[in-house]
Parts: C-alpha cells; sequence; structure tokens
C-alpha cells in the first residue's frame, strides 16, 4: 500500500474496517477469494455504519471531517477490488463506493494551502505525509477508473490543492533519528500539486530549472493531472478541427516533455517493477505512453471495457476511424513502440507469468491501448508502403518495431525465423500476438483476463 508508512505503522492502531479492507485486497493476491468477498462486505458494513452514524449527527460529522484518513484508506481498497473484479454483486458496489469515498474525500479536506508546517516530530509528520499521499492516490485511482470505464471522473486535478508527496529517503527512513537528519538537510518543502501542474504547462525558458517533485509518486501522482487534463481537453474541443486540434497536442506534448525531464532526473526513476523503492516509475513510464496516445486520439481505445463484453469491445476497436499520420500521431507509436521494448528486454514470458507482481491494472490498460494503436498504425503504414508514400522516419520506426518483434520471438518461439516480418502488416500481427500472450498471465484480477480476451479476438479479425 503505498500511502502506509511502514517504519511507523502499528497494526494495533489501525481501524477494524481498514485492516479487513487491506486484508481482503491481500486475499485477493493470494486467490483466496471466498475469503476475500467475506472481508469484503464485513469492512463496508462497517465503513457504512460509521458514515450513517456521522451523518445523523451534526457535532460528529464536524469533529470527524478533516480526521476521516483511514476510512479513505479503507473505502479506496474496497473500490479496488469492486472494480476489477467481474462479478455483477461488486460491479453494484462501485458507485456506492465510489461516491462514498469522493464524499469522504471533500469533507476530510483537499487544500492545504492554508495549513501552516510547524515544527512536526517524525511520528506526527508521518501521519500527515500519510494522510496526503492517500488523497492523492485516491485521486490517481479515479483517474484510471474513469480511463478504463469511460466515466465522468470522480475528481478534478483542479480541486487538489495538496503538496506532493515528499522525496523516498525520507519516506523510508527507518527511525526519528534517521528521518530528523534528511529532513533538516531539505531546503524546502514539497511543491503544491495544482502549482507543479501549472509549471508543466509554462513555456520553456532559455534555462533549464530543476522541477521541485522528485519522487516517484509525485511524478505519477503529476501525470495523472496530464492525463485528465489531455483527456478533457480533447472532450471539450468544441470544433476539433486542425487549428485547436493541433493547438492544444502541441500545448501537452510541451508538458510531456518537462515531465518527462523530471521522471529522468528523479533518484529512484528505471524500469525494474520489482525496485525496492516501489513499482511506480515503471508504471508512469507505461502512463507516459497512454498521456501521448490519448492526446492524439479523440476517444479512447478503452472505451467499452465497462460492458466486460470483449466481442463487443473488440468490434469497437476494429471500427476506429483511421489515424491522422501527422507527428503527434508518429510520436504516440513511438512511445508505445518503447513500451513493449521494455516488455522484451525483461523477458515476456517473465512479465506474463509475473503479473501479481509486475504487472498493474494501469500497465494492462495502457498496455491495451500500445496494442491496439501500434497495430493500426503498422497496417496503415503497409498501405502507405504499397503506394510508396511512406516516409523516412515511418521506415525507420518499423524497424525498429521488427527488432523487437525477432529479440521476443527468439525467447518464446521454438523456431522464431520461420515467422515472417517482412511487412508492416505482419508486424502488426506479431505485435497483437505479443500483447495478448504478455496479457494471458495468471492474475487475481478478472480485468486482467478481460483485457486478453479483447486483445485475442481483434487479433483474430486479421488471420
Amino acid at each position: 500500500m503505498p500511502f502506509t508508512h511502514a517504519p511507523s505503522f502499528r497494526i494495533e492502531e489501525c481501524d477494524p474496517g481498514l485492516f479487513l479492507a487491506m486484508t481482503a485486497i491481500g486475499a485477493v493476491y493470494r486467490y483466496e477469494m471466498k475469503t476475500a468477498y467475506n472481508l469484503f462486505y464485513v469492512a463496508k458494513s462497517i465503513f457504512l455504519d460509521k458514515h450513517r452514524h456521522r451523518e445523523s449527527n451534526d457535532f460528529t460529522r464536524v469533529k470527524t471531517g478533516r480526521n476521516n484518513a483511514q476510512e479513505i484508506r479503507g473505502l479506496l481498497c474496497l473500490l479496488t477490488m469492486a472494480s476489477w473484479q467481474k462479478d455483477p454483486e461488486l460491479e453494484n458496489e462501485t458507485f456506492m463506493l465510489q461516491s462514498l469515498l469522493v464524499h469522504s474525500m471533500r469533507v476530510s479536506g483537499l487544500d492545504d494551502t492554508l495549513i501552516q508546517a510547524g515544527d512536526l516530530d517524525w511520528e506526527t509528520w508521518a501521519q500527515k505525509e500519510s494522510d496526503r499521499r492517500t488523497k492523492l492516490l485516491v485521486f490517481c485511482f479515479l483517474n484510471i477508473q474513469s480511463i478504463a470505464y469511460n466515466l465522468p471522473p470522480g475528481l478534478l486535478s483542479k480541486e487538489i490543492r495538496l503538496r506532493l508527496p515528499c522525496s523516498c529517503p525520507e519516506w523510508t527512513a527507518a527511525d526519528a533519528a534517521t528521518w530528523e537528519m534528511l529532513h533538516q538537510n531539505t531546503p524546502n518543502e514539497q511543491e503544491y500539486f495544482h502549482i507543479a501542474l501549472q509549471n508543466l504547462s509554462l513555456p520553456a525558458s532559455g534555462t533549464r530549472v530543476k522541477p521541485s517533485f522528485t519522487s516517484p509518486v509525485a511524478n505519477y501522482v503529476l501525470l495523472h493531472g496530464l492525463i485528465q487534463s489531455i483527456i478533457c481537453t480533447q472532450q471539450i474541443l468544441p470544433f476539433p478541427g486542425p487549428v485547436s486540434s493541433s493547438n492544444s497536442q502541441a500545448f501537452f506534448e510541451a508538458a510531456l516533455r518537462k515531465w518527462t525531464e523530471s521522471w529522468q532526473i528523479t533518484p529512484e526513476s528505471n524500469l525494474e517493477p520489482l525496485d525496492p523503492n516501489g513499482p511506480l516509475p515503471f508504471t508512469s513510464s507505461t502512463l507516459l505512453s497512454l498521456a501521448y496516445i490519448r492526446n492524439c486520439l479523440d476517444t479512447g481505445r478503452s472505451k467499452v471495457l465497462s460492458s466486460w463484453d470483449p466481442v463487443k469491445t473488440a468490434s469497437f476497436l476494429h471500427d476506429s476511424p483511421p489515424l491522422k499520420h501527422n507527428w503527434h500521431v508518429f510520436l504516440a507509436a513511438i512511445h508505445a513502440t518503447r513500451v513493449l521494448g521494455t516488455l522484451v528486454k525483461l523477458g515476456i514470458r517473465y512479465v506474463q507469468h509475473s503479473q501479481a507482481s509486475v504487472w498493474s491494472i494501469e500497465d494492462a490498460l495502457c498496455g491495451l491501448e500500445c496494442a491496439v494503436f501500434l497495430s493500426q498504425w503498422l497496417r496503415e503504414v503497409g498501405d502507405m508502403t504499397r503506394a510508396n508514400s511512406e516516409s523516412e522516419n515511418q521506415r525507420v520506426l518499423v524497424k525498429w518495431v521488427r527488432e523487437i518483434v525477432q529479440e521476443a520471438l527468439v525467447s518464446i518461439s521454438s523456431d522464431p525465423h520461420s515467422t515472417v516480418l517482412s511487412t508492416p502488416d505482419e508486424l502488426a500481427t506479431e505485435v497483437i500476438k505479443l500483447w495478448t500472450l504478455i496479457m494471458q498471465g495468471s492474475s487475481p484480477w478478472s480485468f486482467m483476463g478481460a483485457v486478453a480476451d479483447v486483445l485475442i479476438i481483434y487479433g483474430g479479425g486479421f488471420t
């Protein structure tokens, strides 16, 4: 749980509802689904009883309004379980839990700007930092839920006026003395989320200014803020003609480049999903590809996933409008290729058989968008190749995709040289096959299997 401060966490101080909700998630990862469901419903009843009692008592509501962080964490755990399992009963719980979670967030407070920092001891600081991280991660979860199921955002980025999370060394300090030494050497408090998000959108200056939000969680949260802005902009552009659309795409590409610079200078950034500091740098790198893809499309590839119908979803993907072959689309294709290349370097079989530990829901969602986008791009470049109208940049990228696919086939195929990869269309077929193989691993989350089923049917439509 990224919001749990492990060095100061005490199980005896944990709210019963939160404890049961966290245990339910743990049971899911152990594939103990019956136990997970039982824990889920007990935890839910605890939170609902608390909510009803609080709402019926004005004094209690005021007193506890800004001190319900454990409830928020517990509701986040329950909503996570309800959102990614294919179960009609759990699906019915999703909207109720989301509404309750958003309500609890707003009651608890989303504005730190009027709070004086002051001198805090280690445990008080850890509690406040954990509370802040919880709220920021709820925003991220609601955002990915919105993307996956084509829902309105549960919380808008403009509502969040919290400071960004601290650095990894401060967060993981094992004791008060170590934390005190690190904290004293930290020159400034972290920037506010809304200010850092605005700074990403400012035009680049002549001098390179080091961002003030260099921590994996801060980078992750800000990228979610950018993705939400990209999607909302795509939806509200009244006339998505060449001028307005191109201007917004260039604007967000500049912001994403600045974000990437921050990711690169963050000490903990790497592409290892099992890094001791957590998988967020890896997950952020896959989310970056989704950001570039959504920046050049006015509709998402996951739009009909909420139906849990792979045939319907695959049909929607097949009927996607053709891509506009401009620089923005080419840039998105580069990033989709980069993600596949990263997974091939890690090992396709390794990722497939280690889904529970290295492959998150966000990674799967980004993988679906990357797979379909790159496949479509390759097929359309294939049409251009037959007409002798492809560009040099497109030829270079096709060559890179071919090298990645060939490297993957060496490790997963008994006869890799038997696969013909002479045309972009043949490459597109293999790209879908590779992504399908990745998604077919063992995962406790039904959503992963749903994505795999979609890719199987989608890929079969071209054979």
